[in-house]
């Protein structure tokens, strides 16, 4: 069980962030604005000082030597934060000046670093990039008082000085170690492995973390541990002596200049054990080195990489990064720079100075919630390490490319020696008439292009078989009577290997007691009502639950509007919106008090006339209208509600996220929120890819619901080929599908990272969009649980 609870840990902590410890390296081109938002409610009695001399912001990295890859990007990334900064009028109305050190990757240098920028009356310090810098200078800068961040320092010990002045914004390595003792026994399957660091701070005490919970908490045998020299260049003696061994997989934990040694001359001995590496070789000069070939197939615990955090903070960082310097921005330690400088200012602003006891008092009790560039910052605990930690494995391909473990093969079998499989069949069960045909259409769409590509790639891979794929699509007629009937022919008829679908909670709830009966995996895209995978090993979902959503409105609209009073108006008869007004309420009055919901009001599916309902809300005194209804009835609620003199805000749930909504509802929507899964207006990355060809292949942005449908359709495929094989025997082969789903773990989707519970339920983010007088449905800010 402690090993559940303790794998759980590093997983759940990511709610809402991602990524650093102590060396890859990439290159710099523009630093993001600064967050928008206050990250606490900051003191308002303390007015910004006179403007005096520009506020000193130090920087010690290694600037030169071995690791001014990292360096450099450092560098860059801080010119450019800053530069915005003071463009933005600098911090409490003073100018930021950034006064540099190079410590060239050396210990010795590290101090005299600091000594240098204690001296120049620096305010504040950022670094230094490796763990072995950061603690010799960390225990200057705590003697002068000075307050000190690092963006990718993440040995365990650092904060166990009792410095209170000392921050990070990096994560730990016992919790990268236990993620990787959990990789490389269960993702991996190797019961036998062997440990490998270069004595230094941060990699010995990896080792040491992953060996520890590899052997105690996984089962898994270590049957080597030793270290190299990181001087040397011929590791070939160290390499023989774990051939000797016999290992399945060597983790080493050192930096990416070895690490790249060490791939090249085990392919030249032909060892044939899976390479894992640490953070500190999530890098591309580590491919470099090695070279591609003896790179392919080798895996790399790590923080997300830039180009995988899902935030639009990030995204709009790698983005100005890039049009600043006209390269990517391929190092997470360069993210964290900003985050680290984003840190000290909030700190700054908050406290209303540079004194580094209040400043460190802030970060300690008051600090939360914050924007970061790479994932929210939940906030600190007493040692100055950041709350809620994030790490994911990727592989490296046959091109040299940081992949997303599970997103796809390394290093894929040619097709000419896969031999031909069985037809799979996915069923997919959506109300492609009735009252909500919207959703139905957006989901068939998205199945229709995810079964494009299986087509275009010949098939789907499974080991060594190519299977043919059909989708099978069942109306539910919104109904939840048919829904079930729907479920029932797929399974028992058609034969299909999964279900998705269905969406709307009032039929996925039946489905899925159809499926779950039968023992046929279901993953319902859209359902949040928590009866749908309660009790039921054999029903998923790729949508957060009501239980999350209504908190996060409850909490939005006090926060966003100062509300203290709140209306609800909800259909007592569907099971989404009356579960979801009931959990918002309870949340609501946690916050205010019982009886702060001051208008619960209900009426019943079908029903159009709302005008006895919105007089009582309206007569209720309420700051707030919140009616989680679908998009065909919003619009008549809102047109009712300002005919009666409604002047107020009306916030909906995602059920109001359909492209037909504007439609019908048009300028009477604009300014409203709703929470949701993802937000169209302002994608990026593999998500404004999917909005694109969409868009252009159907005419319209697709919905949440169509981008739900899209994750649930990979999630599916990747259970399927995480079984290894797809043998026809569907009792055999639906257990294996279920099976698989229970173990998807950092699932990287277009509406956010997913993890799943024991009970089927995703852990994942929800997004508050603005209706904006484009009618496009705008990201307004991020909802982490």
């Amino acid at each position: 069980m402690l090993k559940k609870v303790l794998f759980l840990m590093v997983v759940l902590s990511m709610v809402g962030l991602m990524l650093p410890a102590c060396g890859p390296k990439a290159t710099p081109t523009e630093a993001p604005p600064p967050p928008t938002e206050a990250p606490t409610e900051a003191p308002t009695e303390a007015p910004p000082p006179p403007a005096e001399g520009p506020i000193k912001i130090g920087l010690q990295a290694p600037i030169t030597g071995e690791y001014a890859y990292e360096g450099e990007g450092f560098v860059k990334v801080l010119e450019l934060a800053v530069e915005q900064k003071n463009a933005a009028g600098g911090i409490l109305g003073r100018q930021i000046e950034i006064v540099k050190c190079d410590d060239m990757g050396k210990p010795d240098e590290s101090s005299k670093c600091a000594q240098q920028l204690v001296s120049e009356g620096v305010d504040a310090v950022i670094g230094s990039y490796s763990s072995t810098c950061t603690e010799p200078a960390s225990a200057i800068y705590n003697e002068a008082n000075i307050l000190h961040v690092t963006p990718s320092s993440t040995a365990t010990r650092l904060t166990t000085h009792g410095y209170k002045q000392f921050f990070r914004v990096c994560f730990l390595d016992d919790r990268q170690g236990l993620f990787a003792a959990k990789f490389i026994k269960e993702d991996l399957g190797i019961d036998k492995a062997a440990f490998l660091h270069d004595n230094s701070t941060y990699a010995q005490g990896l080792a040491e973390w992953a060996k520890k919970y590899y052997e105690e908490e996984y089962g898994g045998t270590a049957v080597f541990y030793d270290a190299i020299n990181p001087e040397d260049t011929d590791f070939t003696p160290i390499l023989t002596k774990i051939m000797e061994a016999n290992p399945g997989a060597v983790y080493f934990t050192g930096y990416h200049p070895q690490g790249g040694l060490l791939l090249k001359q085990s392919k030249d001995l032909g060892a044939e054990w899976k390479w894992v590496l640490g953070n500190a070789c999530n890098n591309p000069e580590l491919i470099e080195i090695s070279g591609k070939e003896a790179a392919a197939g080798a895996y790399v615990t790590t923080e997300p990489l830039p180009k995988d955090i899902p935030y639009p903070e990030a995204q709009a960082f790698v983005e100005a990064y890039k049009a600043k310097y006209g390269e990517d921005l391929t190092s997470i330690w360069w993210l964290m720079v900003a985050d680290a400088f984003n840190v000290i200012a909030a700190a700054m602003e908050a406290t209303g100075g540079t004194d580094t006891d209040a400043m460190a008092e802030y970060l300690h009790t008051e600090f939360k919630d914050y924007p970061g560039v790479t994932g929210p910052i939940i906030g600190y605990d007493e040692k100055g390490d950041r709350l809620g930690t994030v790490h994911v494995a990727y592989v490296i391909s046959e091109d040299g490319e940081f992949v997303p473990y599970g997103k796809e093969a390394a290093v894929a079998p040619p097709k000419a020696e896969l031999e031909e499989g069985v037809l799979i069949k996915i069923g997919n069960v959506a109300p492609l008439t009735g009252d909500i045909p919207k959703v139905g259409e957006g989901a068939k769409y998205a199945l229709e292009m995810w079964l494009e590509d299986v087509k275009a790639a010949g098939g789907l891979v499974v080991g060594n078989r190519i299977h043919d794929v059909e989708v099978i699509h069942e109306d539910n007629e919104s109904k939840g009577e048919s829904a079930a009937a729907a479920a029932t022919k797929l399974i028992v008829e058609d034969g299909v290997l999964a279900i998705i679908g269905s969406y709307a909670s009032k039929q996925a709830i039946p489905t899925g007691e159809v499926a779950d009966a039968n023992k046929t995996p279901m993953v319902s895209p859209w359902s949040t009502n928590p009866r749908t995978t309660k009790d039921r090993p054999f029903v998923f979902r790729a949508c957060f639950l009501d239980p999350f959503q209504g908190p996060v409105i409850a909490k939005f609209a006090t926060e966003e509007f100062g509300a203290t009073k709140a209306a609800v108006l909800y259909d007592v008869a569907s099971d989404y919106p009356k579960g979801l007004a009931e959990f918002f309420k309870q949340a609501f009055e946690e916050l205010h008090g019982e009886g702060s919901v001051v208008a619960f009001e209900t009426f019943t599916t079908k029903d159009r006339d709302f005008s006895a309902q919105l007089t009582k809300i309206k007569d209720s005194g309420a700051d707030f209208l919140f009616t989680p209804q679908y998009y065909d009835e919003v619009p008549l609620i809102v047109k009712q509600a300002h005919e009666l003199g409604w002047d107020k805000p009306i916030l909906g749930s995602d059920s109001w996220g359909s492209a037909e909504l504007m439609p019908l509802c048009g300028d009477a929507c604009v300014g409203y929120y709703f929470s949701t899964h993802y937000a169209a207006a302002g994608a990026k990355g593999a998500t404004k890819e999917f909005i694109d060809r969409y868009t252009e292949k159907y005419g319209y942005v697709p919905d949440d619901v169509a981008a739900l449908t899209w994750d649930t359709a990979l999630i599916v495929q990747q259970a399927i080929q995480d079984c290894g094989d797809i043998t026809g025997d569907l009792e055999k082969d639906r257990k294996c599908v279920r099976d698989a789903l229970a173990k998807i773990k950092d699932f990287e989707g277009i509406t956010g990272k997913m993890t799943f519970t024991e009970e089927g339920d995703p852990i994942k983010c929800a997004v508050i969009v603005r209706i904006n007088e484009d009618h496009e449905f705008e990201f307004y800010k991020s909802a982490c649980p």
